[in-house]
Formats: structure tokens, C-alpha cells, sequence
């Protein structure tokens, strides 16, 4: 039997991975960073005021960040795109952290014309730290910090850093204690805006509109005096730097005051049409006084008034959501010019039904884990196991059946643990490890090796037997069944087949024993089908005996599973930069070629002495590579939108569906990953098509990608919200009505798409008809 039927099992292995890869980092209990990091375009470096610090007295702490040329990072607010930039402090008992000093930002504007507010080149972020009483003469305090960023250009990459220094403790003047960087403490200090008007400037505020209802627009007046001349600053859309969500100041103007020592800052917004009901409109106002420019915090009351944002539903064939039917003319695409897309939708509704019965749960589950064994992540998995069939064809039917009984407890293990990990790390999501790239990496690697073992490259021979045709002849150990069970269900975990989806969906809402039998259930369907096999040998009579042409054979099914390694490679390249990607190739080559060390010259008839010098190589050769090519630099942010057959898919990290829903959009969101099969079958067949395409046209729809191949945490309130337990979601939302979004079923047809959104359109157009 080749190597695959040797390697030790990867239960652990999986548990170990998916146990690291969920478990966050522990500030605390790793070891103190270095003082400076590089990472993902950005500098950090952390710096205090001071060279050493004195019970009980308050220093200053800082972190620089800088950003590559031409790049930039976000402030406190970061506008209308990007994200903020945070600074964690790691808590040591008996510190005080002050609130975080922002120096006047930047302002950009995109080519979209969306504003943000950052830095370029430099900024230093401070903190005023009151050292504890108890500190000891001679001792170190040390400080630390996780700083998170996200850094762009005409593209975005986010990254993170932790940085570290440790400050002496020593009893001396404050004079003595500065260090070098205190006079660019200083500077960036002067940067940072006043946290009222200065002495001898008066503001006064009104606001137009008040009270302020969700969705309502609304108009801020100051009124600016001083003793001294007063301009606001220029250009004037950086008069008022706007700190504050659900309160978004549309448009900057200033009226000339009564002489010229005031001045009017005029501020027209619009309040947010859900969320939390924000009184307060805080930002930066920046003024010159006597030419002088000063800058400080400002805070506005904006009187509120509760209720829904009311959003008037589009009149019928009206407004860019529901256009006219274009003339007479050619076909758009499987659509008549005067045929109506929606004479043939089913409009009953559909898409929304969730089981209710932990019995008829326990049949789905049972009946959708059958039917991943015609998964096409799955597929790879049983050409490994028809190989293991085959070879076992001569025993005796007992073991034969314990085979199949082995088989079993590995998917049932593996599920075992797989539901223990969901409860222990509180997911809700089907294939979270897929998620995470170092997963993926890793899998890879190990499909991608165990595909080499079936050609021949490198194999470990079973105990007592020490060539490939003495294992094939008689020797099947247990431990081989077992990881094909693993490996089914590993791979098996990112497609959702019919009946799963309900069954899931049920199964995370339940007390962790019924999840854990529902999940435990799924591996029993999964397993069913070898285990009927195992039961019932009678099939062997139809199988050759085995022979060279087992070699051929097993040399094809080793295509199957390097094609599995492809398809892993390009859930790894949606995960990473296109250098982390090229990095993980080399990496593969060198793990192919160590490989081929170890087959070559640890076979039997070598001597001892070389195959410990060949292990030790292909050991060196695959961690050196590991440590030198393998990265998991995350990829640069998307355009914001892609075509795709003809249809424009917007991003949704760049894109709020909601907000298009209410300016009278009908909108479509397809959540998706690129490790999702059911998601590539659902694309190909009923949304990337022509008939498709042409609907969309027709009824104006607004389409939007939620690309799930990364955890998202905002993706992941959608599949909560609509109790999904994983991708594939569609969700249709109607122009005007976000409030009665839908969601398709799993498993989707261009019929379901066309039902779907003529019954979005629908709902619309009978409201406009009925008033």
C-alpha cells in the first residue's frame, strides 16, 4: 500500500491547527516585541518621552506609524471609506493609559469622490501613561501595544503589528529623565487639535430642521467670533473635519459675518436611517486668527426624534430601481424587448423555509451527508478510498467489514471533533477553518505530498513489509481507513449539498448535545455508502485481482488528488497576495523535491547512516523553504467592482446594500467563497448566464458580491440574521423596503433568481399601483 495508508492520523493534527488558528493572541503571555515593526506597506515604532520613569509620575507614550510613499493611513474617523486606525495597549496593573491625542488629518478624496481622513509620510499617536506608585528603584516597566491599520494606495492592505519597549525605573529629576524624542513629542503635540475654543473665540451653534428624524437632512449654523481678524481655514472642505457615524455632513459653506472679526461655518448633513440614534455631531473646526491657524474639537447637540427612516417606494416604471421596458428593438440577451421578465415567476415566496422538528432535522442531515459523497470536494476523497477498495477485494469479508467500521469512526471522530470546536470557539459557520490561509496552506501541502506518495515519489513501508508490491499484495492497515475518513470530511466541510442547508441551519440553533448528535448524524450519511459496501462484499466478485494494472490505477487516482490540491491553491490565492502566492509554490517544488530525497535514499537497501542523512536533508529542505517562501500576506482590497458575464458585481466590503435598498434600488447580494463548490455550481447555472443577466438589466438590479473566502465579521451578521450556517446566501432586497429582505434557497436555479427578484419587483410595484 503506498504512503498514504501510513501516515498517522490527522485527527490531532486537524484539532491542533483549527485550535491555533481560532485562538487569538495573547498580548500578555507572548514575549515583549521589539520597540519597531515593518509590516504591509506601514512602520510601527513605539517611544515614550522619557528614558526612564519615576513611581507614581505620568510620561508620555507614543507610536509612530509610517507609511510607505505615496501611501497612507486612516485617522480616528476614517470617512466615508477605509478604517480606522486602532492602538491596543496591553494592560499592566497599576497603569493608567490616557485617551489617545489625534493630530489634524488629511483629507483624500477617491476617484468615486468619496472623502477619508488620514495621514501620509508620518504621525505620532500619543498617550499620557501614569506610571504606578508601587514601582521598584532598578526595576523595568514594560509597556507594549498591537497597533492595526489599514494602509492604501490605489489599492488597500490591512496589517497589524506588536511593538514593545521597557522603561528603567529610576529616581531622578524630571529634566534628566527626557529622551531626545521629547521635542518631537513637542511638535506633534502642537498638532493636535485644542479640546475647546481657545480664550477669546465664541462659538455658537443652531441647528435647522430639529428634531432630526432617521434618513432626515438637517443644517448645522456656527457662528464664529474672536477680538482679532478670523478666517476659516482653506480649502473650506477642510474647515470642519467631520469625527462622527450616523450624523454625515454632506456639504461645507461659510457666510460672511457681520465684520470681520466673525465669520459663519455652515454645515448641511444627513442623519443615518438605522442604527443608533446619534444626538451628537462631533469634528474639528479649523480657523485662522490673525492669520495663525488653530484648530479645535467641537461638539454640536443635534435634537433627535425617533421612528423609521420613510423612504417613498418608487412609482411604477419610475427611478433608476424600476426602469421603463426599453422600445421595441433586439432581444436583451434571453429577453424580448416587450416581453415581460416576469410573466412566468412563481411569486408565492420561497427560499425562507427552516425545519422545525429535530426528527425530520435528523433525516436531512442524514440524507445531505449521503449526498456529499457527490460532492465535488468530496470526489477526490472517494477515488483515494475506491483505491483502498480495490486493494482490499481479497480479504476475508471480516475484515473487509472492519475496514468499513474504521472507515466510519473516522468521520464520526472527525465530526466529533468538528462540533467540539464549534461549541469551544462559539462558531456558527460551516468550513470556518477554510477561512483562515494558514489552514489551507497547510492542507494543501499535505494533499499535494500524499498525491506525490500515489506516484511513486517517496512511500513508508507498513511494518514487516519493505516494498510497494508486498503492501499492495497483503497488508491494509486499519490506520489508512481512519484517515480516509478524516480526509472526507475535511474536504468535504466547505460544500453544502440538498437537505444540509435546512439541516445545519437547525442544528446551530440547538443545545450543544442536539447539535452534536445532528452534526455526528451528517458523518453517518457521509460514511453510509462504504459502509454498505463493507457489509456487503458480495461486489468483489466484479473487481480483477490485483496486479500491475493497480499500478496505473493508483498513479490516476494520484491526479485526482493533485487536482484537489489545485483547487485548494486557488482558495489560497483569493486569501494572500500574488507574492505570499508565488512564495507558497516555490515552497511546493522544494517540498517535492525534499520528498524525492526521502523516497530515494531511505529505501531499505540503503544504509542506516544514509537514510538518516536523507531524512535530516528533506526535514531541513522543507522547513528552510516553510521559513523562507511561506507568507500569508493578505491581498491588496479589490477595485470596488468587477464584471462578470456582463453583469457589474460591487464589492460588498465597499458597498452598503441597505442604504442602496433605500434610494430606491433593487438589489441583489450574492455571499460567496471561493472554497464553496455549491457556490461555483449555483454561479455557472442560474446566476452568471444570460437570462439571468438580461433580468437584471430589465428591472434595474443592483448587484453585490460578499466574498466569504476570508472570515468577514459583517458577513457573518448576514448569515446569522438569516439563520445561514455558510455560503451559499442570496438575499434580495426590494427598492424602498429593506425591512422585507429575503433570502433563495441554497440550491438555486435561473428560476429561483427570476422568482426571487419578480417578487422583490412585485412588491414594489403593487404599492406604488395602490396609492
Amino acid at each position: 500500500m503506498p504512503s498514504l495508508n501510513n501516515l498517522p492520523s490527522l485527527s490531532l493534527a486537524a484539532l491542533t491547527i483549527s485550535l491555533s488558528l481560532a485562538a487569538g493572541p495573547s498580548l500578555a503571555a507572548e514575549p515583549l516585541p521589539t520597540a519597531t515593526a515593518s509590516k504591509n506597506k506601514v512602520e510601527v515604532e513605539l517611544a515614550a518621552d522619557v528614558t526612564s520613569v519615576a513611581p507614581g509620575e505620568t510620561f508620555r507614550l507614543g507610536v509612530f506609524i509610517r507609511p510607505d510613499p505615496g501611501w497612507h493611513v486612516y485617522w480616528k474617523f476614517a470617512g466615508d471609506t477605509g478604517l480606522p486606525t486602532e492602538v491596543h495597549w496591553a494592560q499592566v496593573e497599576g497603569i493608567d493609559f490616557d485617551h489617545m491625542a489625534w493630530p489634524v488629518p488629511n483629507r483624500y478624496v477617491d476617484k468615486l469622490g468619496g472623502r477619508s481622513f488620514g495621514y501620509e509620510k508620518e504621525v505620532l499617536l500619543t498617550t499620557r501613561v501614569r506610571a504606578p506608585e508601587d514601582l521598584l528603584e532598578g526595576s523595568e516597566l514594560p509597556l507594549e501595544a498591537k497597533v492595526e491599520w489599514l494602509v492604501c494606495k490605489e489599492n488597500c492592505i490591512q496589517g497589524s503589528a506588536r511593538v514593545g519597549l521597557q522603561l528603567p525605573v529610576r529616581e531622578l529629576p524630571e529634566a534628566e529623565r527626557r529622551s531626545d524624542r521629547h521635542a518631537v513629542f513637542e511638535a506633534w503635540a502642537r498638532r493636535v487639535p485644542l479640546a475647546a475654543p481657545p480664550a477669546g473665540l465664541t462659538v455658537e451653534a443652531s441647528v435647522d430642521g430639529a428634531p432630526v428624524a432617521p434618513g432626515d437632512a438637517f443644517k448645522v449654523r456656527l457662528v464664529l467670533g474672536a477680538a482679532t481678524p478670523i478666517a476659516l481655514h482653506e480649502p473650506l472642505a477642510e474647515a470642519f473635519l467631520p469625527a462622527t457615524e450616523g450624523l454625515e455632513v454632506t456639504a461645507i459653506d461659510k457666510k460672511a459675518g457681520p465684520d470681520d472679526k466673525s465669520v459663519v461655518l455652515e454645515l448641511s448633513g444627513k442623519a443615518a436611517g438605522e442604527g443608533e440614534l446619534v444626538s451628537r455631531l462631533e469634528g474639528v473646526v479649523r480657523v485662522l486668527i490673525d492669520g495663525a491657524p488653530i484648530a479645535f474639537d467641537t461638539r454640536i447637540e443635534v435634537p433627535r426624534k425617533p421612528g423609521p427612516a420613510v423612504v417613498p417606494a418608487p412609482a411604477l416604471g419610475a427611478g433608476p430601481t424600476l426602469p421603463a421596458p426599453p422600445p421595441a428593438g433586439p432581444a436583451i440577451g434571453a429577453l424580448g424587448a416587450d416581453e415581460d421578465p416576469c410573466a412566468h415567476a412563481d411569486l408565492s415566496g420561497g427560499g425562507d423555509e427552516r425545519l422545525s422538528s429535530f426528527a425530520l432535522a435528523l433525516l436531512f442531515a442524514f440524507i445531505g451527508g449521503l449526498i456529499l459523497n457527490a460532492m465535488p470536494c468530496v470526489l477526490p476523497v472517494l477515488s483515494l478510498k475506491i483505491l483502498g477498495v480495490v486493494q482490499q477485494s481479497q480479504d476475508a469479508p471480516k475484515v473487509i467489514w472492519r475496514h468499513g467500521l474504521v472507515y466510519t469512526a473516522g468521520v464520526l471522530v472527525s465530526f466529533l471533533v468538528f462540533a467540539i470546536l464549534l461549541l469551544v470557539l462559539q462558531q456558527t459557520s460551516w468550513a470556518f477553518q477554510f477561512q483562515d490561509p494558514t489552514f489551507v496552506a497547510i492542507f494543501s501541502a499535505i494533499v499535494f505530498a500524499f498525491g506525490l506518495s500515489l506516484f511513486g515519489v517517496f512511500e513508508l513501508a507498513l511494518p514487516g513489509a519493505h516494498r510497494l508490491d508486498a503492501a499492495v499484495a497483503g497488508s491494509h492497515g486499519y490506520m489508512s481507513s481512519f484517515n480516509y475518513g478524516i480526509f472526507a470530511v475535511l474536504l468535504g466541510t466547505p460544500c453544502t449539498a440538498p437537505f444540509l442547508g435546512p439541516a445545519l441551519t437547525y442544528a446551530f440553533t440547538q443545545p450543544p448535545l442536539m447539535m452534536t448528535l445532528l452534526l455526528l448524524t451528517v458523518g453517518l450519511g457521509l460514511a453510509f455508502p462504504f459502509l454498505l459496501l463493507a457489509r456487503f462484499p458480495g461486489w468483489r466478485r466484479f473487481l480483477p485481482k490485483p496486479g500491475p494494472w493497480l499500478v496505473t490505477f493508483k498513479k490516476v487516482m494520484g491526479f485526482f488528488l493533485i487536482g484537489t490540491a489545485v483547487f485548494l491553491l486557488s482558495i489560497l490565492a483569493a486569501q494572500v497576495s500574488r507574492d505570499a502566492l508565488v512564495g507558497y509554490l516555490i515552497f511546493l517544488a522544494v517540498l517535492s523535491f525534499a520528498l524525492w530525497i526521502y523516497g530515494h535514499w531511505t529505501s531499505p537497501e540503503r544504509g542506516t547512516r544514509a537514510r538518516w542523512i536523507a531524512t535530516g536533508v528533506a526535514v531541513a529542505l522543507t522547513t528552510g523553504a516553510a521559513a523562507l517562501f511561506v507568507s500569508v500576506e493578505p491581498p491588496p482590497a479589490g477595485p470596488g467592482a468587477e464584471t462578470i458575464a456582463g453583469v457589474t458585481w460591487h464589492d460588498f466590503d465597499q458597498t452598503d446594500p441597505i442604504q442602496h435598498a433605500r434610494d430606491g434600488r433593487l438589489v441583489f447580494v450574492d455571499f460567496t467563497a471561493d472554497w464553496c463548490a455549491t457556490c461555483k455550481v449555483n454561479e455557472a447555472t442560474a446566476i452568471h448566464t444570460d437570462a439571468t443577466r438580461a433580468l437584471f438589466e430589465r428591472l434595474g438590479v443592483m448587484t453585490i458580491k460578499g466574498d466569504f473566502t476570508v472570515h468577514k465579521p459583517a458577513i457573518a451578521e448576514w448569515l446569522q440574521r438569516f439563520e445561514e450556517p455558510s455560503v451559499p446566501l442570496y438575499v434580495v432586497i426590494p427598492a424602498g423596503r429593506p425591512d422585507e429582505a429575503f433570502k433563495l434557497a441554497p440550491l438555486i436555479s435561473e428560476a429561483d433568481v427570476r422568482d426571487g427578484i419578480c417578487r422583490a419587483h412585485r412588491l414594489v410595484t403593487t404599492a406604488s399601483a395602490s396609492r
